[in-house]
């Protein structure tokens, strides 16, 4: 198949052979698990049928490449529910290109005009040559920063940093704690210009028995953290979740189509979680999700100025699926060139994502023109995506719900996207918390407040 023709489905996924023993040896775990004792991690049973007592997660995760503009009270709105909509258990936020000015995060002083205090200056003044030297040097130091600097801010330390908060990290953090009061940052890490926020709900927080977070770097020289992705594994009632959002090479041309692929090829095996740090992060976890600006284009097999012309041909007829069936993510899913196994939601239900007008609220879906959406110096394309996968046995496990596009989400050139999944995890009986939208798929008896957990037998 040629680098420019439409994709075909991938084939039907391998079926887990269930030998004799291992049904006995299933049969063992069940019977246990009926008792009321301990039972095995999920990672022991091939058997994808819930066990007798278990509940469902709800998970949301959203990816937003913010394009370097401090984002409003507003736009975290537009990303996440307030307060989790009191129904997620687990509020999951890739960020790329998310740094800014220090100016640009920290709230304007008063005026003096009110009594307040602040500066005397004048409103529309000139800034002098020597303000506009130190705003230089701060440019020059922010951007140093941006690509070769971590930090971690969450609430439980997991990763020894000597790196100093940041005004903007601090101005980011503070709309996310106001807009998610019921929530926790069980993990608030940065890696140059990208970041991984997650937040549980804080009664959730005594089942989350692990946190582990590692990064890698694809930008120049593959040391700069320009490009790159941040990969976050939480256990949680002994059921793993990866979470990997990316930044990763731009740009239209087989080339840099090539070097995404192996970008994120670099980005899975090289964020080494898990114990032995040995393997490929999403093999380590029952349930791993990748996401962020992985930045594939839509190609038509042309030239740039052709594919744009086919493309914004097919927007202004409403035709999303002619686009992304020559979306080049799709097409080396289906040929095996990346993430084998990983699937995604319909994007055609939602404009390309890229490249759009700042500050234009709404999309074509809002009766606005294809020329008042879309930047006419790139084609657009479905760059910010949300893909997931399960280990063999678990696919049941894991349901997507929703997959849509975030258009009112208007600072950026990107419109962000967000996805919610429900998943059955083992129930959990050892600790005694309320946990607000757990569906107890089959509830003991004496069902109550009291949720039901596993405890993991070692060898």
């Amino acid at each position: 198949m040629s680098h420019s023709d439409p994709i075909t489905p991938p084939p039907a996924p391998r079926p887990v052979v269930k030998t004799a023993a291992t049904m006995e040896f299933v049969q063992k775990v069940h019977k246990v698990e009926r008792q009321h004792t301990k039972i095995l991690a999920p990672q022991l049973l091939l058997d994808s049928e819930a066990p007798p007592n278990c509940m469902r997660m709800n998970v949301l995760i959203a990816t937003v490449n913010m394009g370097n503009a401090m984002p409003t009270q507003d736009d975290i709105g537009e990303l996440v529910p307030e307060d989790g909509d009191d129904k997620y258990d687990v509020l999951v936020v890739g960020m790329q290109e998310a740094t800014f000015g220090e100016e640009e995060a920290l709230p304007e002083p008063p005026s003096p005009a009110d009594g307040t205090g602040g500066s005397a200056k004048k409103r529309g003044s000139k800034p002098s040559i020597m303000t506009k030297a130190v705003k230089a040097v701060k440019k020059v130091e922010e951007t140093f920063r941006g690509v070769i600097s971590s930090q971690d801010t969450s609430d439980n330390k997991f990763t020894t940093t000597d790196m100093p908060t940041t005004a903007d990290s601090t101005a980011l953090h503070a709309m996310l704690e106001r807009h998610l009061p019921s929530y926790s940052g069980v993990v608030r890490y940065q890696r140059g210009e990208m970041r991984l926020h997650i937040y549980v709900r804080s009664s959730l927080v005594p089942a989350l028995t692990d946190v582990e977070v590692a990064a890698e770097n694809t930008g120049i020289g593959h040391l700069l953290a320009n490009k790159g992705g941040i990969a976050a594994r939480l256990t949680f009632t002994d059921t793993s979740l990866s979470f990997v959002t990316c930044h990763i090479q731009a740009h239209e041309g087989k080339e840099h189509f090539q070097r995404r692929c192996a970008d994120i090829s670099e980005i899975l095996g090289g964020t080494k979680l898990g114990n032995p740090k040995r393997y490929d992060v999403s093999l380590i976890s029952h349930h791993t999700f990748v996401f962020g600006d992985l930045n594939f284009r839509t190609d038509f097999g042309k030239g740039k100025k052709e594919n744009k012309e086919l493309c914004y041909q097919a927007l202004g007829k409403g035709d999303y699926e002619e686009i992304y069936r020559h979306d080049e993510l799709q097409r080396a899913i289906c040929n095996g060139e990346c993430l084998t196994n990983f699937q995604e939601g319909d994007c055609s239900k939602f404009p390309p994502t890229f490249k759009v007008k700042r500050h234009v609220k709404g999309s074509l879906e809002d009766g606005h023109s294809v020329e008042d959406v879309y930047n006419p110096q790139r084609t657009p394309s479905y760059c910010d995506r949300i893909l997931f996968t399960s280990l063999p046995g678990l696919e049941k496990k894991l349901k997507q719900v929703k997959l849509e596009a975030i258009p009112k989400y208007s600072a950026s050139d990107h419109n962000p996207v967000r996805s919610t999944f429900t998943i059955d995890v083992p129930a959990i009986e050892d600790i005694e918390w309320h946990f607000p939208s757990a569906l107890m798929s089959r509830r003991p008896k004496d069902a109550n407040l009291k949720v039901y957990t596993s405890t993991l037998v070692k060898a």
